[in-house]
């Protein structure tokens, strides 16, 4: 697993060193915001000891390096979801809400944004 983890560390590191932005103006700010981004969430996850965790946040990284390869834009992006849309006292209906809003965090930024 080590290995694996070390190698998805690598791989990122060569990518953001091969990035191209759309608007040339941007690489070297685009190259520097994958390289830390990369460095705070390896860092942040370095004590994940179970399986089940690491292979979902390399399946994570797998997807944000897809997203982005597309995509052409390195940075993550939340889904809009309101908050506030339901009424304060209907405490059945804000908790359905506030599962929908952690339900529909996709799993490529799940690292960068953490649920309320």
């Amino acid at each position: 697993m080590r290995a694996r983890v070390l190698q998805m560390y690598a791989r990122i590191m060569r990518l953001s060193g091969k990035w191209q932005a759309v608007d040339s103006a941007n690489t070297a700010q685009e190259r520097a915001f994958i390289r830390q981004e990369a460095r705070t969430l390896f860092k942040a996850n370095k004590n994940v000891v179970a399986d089940a965790e690491i292979e979902a946040l390399l399946g994570e990284a797998e997807e944000r390096i897809a997203l982005a390869a597309h995509y052409r834009i390195p940075y993550p992006r939340l889904p809009n979801v309101g908050y506030g849309a339901a009424p304060q006292q209907q405490h059945q209906l804000q908790k359905r809400q506030e599962k929908l809003r952690q339900a529909s965090i996709p799993s490529y930024v799940r690292s960068a944004f953490k649920p309320r």
